[in-house]
C-alpha cells in the first residue's frame, strides 16, 4: 500500500496499538475511547477480523489510515485538555475536508493532507468540535506572522490550541509505514 495514494486511505489496515503509537497515546486509552463511545467509527473508518495469535478468540480491530491521521491530530488537542469528542470532531476538518477548491489548476490541500512547501499546516481549535485547517508561509526560519492562527475578532473568544499537522503527519506516517513494511503488506 502506498500511504501517500488517497485512495487507499479508507482501507483498514492498523490494529490499535499501531494507531496509539501514532498517535502517543496507550492502547488502552485508545480503546477505552471506543469503549465509552467517546470515538464512534464509522463503517469505513473500521473493520474487525479474525484475531492471528493462536490460542487468542476474538476480533481484531482494524483502522484505515484516514482514521489513524485523526486520532493523531486529535490526541495532542486532548493532552490540552479538549473533550476527546470534540477533539476527533475538530481532527476531522483536517481528514475529511480539502482546502476550498474551485476546480481550476491544482487542489490547495486534499484531505489529510498538507499544504505544499514551505508553508506549515496547522490545525486551530477554539472550542467545541470546530477547527479550521490554515497555512503559514514561511521562508526564513519563524519569519511569519502568527496572526494567521488567531481569529480576526477582538478579544478572541478563547485561546486557541493549535497543532502543527506537519509533526504529526510525520509520526503518524512513519509508523503506519513502518508497521505496513514489517508486515510485508
Amino acid at each position: 500500500m502506498d500511504i501517500t495514494d488517497l485512495s487507499s486511505w479508507d482501507t483498514p489496515l492498523f490494529p490499535v496499538a499501531v494507531a496509539a503509537k501514532a498517535a502517543m497515546v496507550e492502547p488502552g486509552t485508545l480503546r477505552m475511547w471506543f469503549q465509552r463511545g467517546r470515538i464512534n467509527l464509522h463503517q469505513m473508518d473500521a473493520a474487525f477480523v479474525p484475531a492471528e495469535i493462536p490460542g487468542k478468540t476474538g476480533m481484531t480491530r482494524l483502522l484505515s489510515l484516514r482514521t489513524v491521521l485523526r486520532l493523531a491530530a486529535a490526541a495532542p488537542l486532548v493532552r490540552r485538555g479538549v473533550d476527546v469528542t470534540q477533539a476527533y470532531a475538530a481532527a476531522g476538518e483536517w481528514t475529511h475536508y480539502g482546502a476550498g477548491w474551485n476546480g481550476v489548476g491544482e487542489c490547495p490541500r486534499e484531505p489529510a493532507a498538507l499544504y505544499a512547501a514551505p508553508a506549515w499546516t496547522f490545525l486551530v481549535h477554539h472550542e467545541g468540535p470546530h477547527a479550521r485547517v490554515v497555512a503559514v508561509e514561511h521562508t526564513n526560519g519563524l519569519a511569519f506572522d502568527f496572526a494567521d492562527l488567531f481569529p480576526a475578532e477582538h478579544p478572541a473568544p478563547v485561546a486557541p490550541a493549535i497543532v502543527l499537522l506537519n509533526k504529526v503527519d510525520q509520526i503518524a506516517r512513519g509508523v503506519c509505514g513502518a508497521y505496513l513494511q514489517s508486515a510485508g503488506a
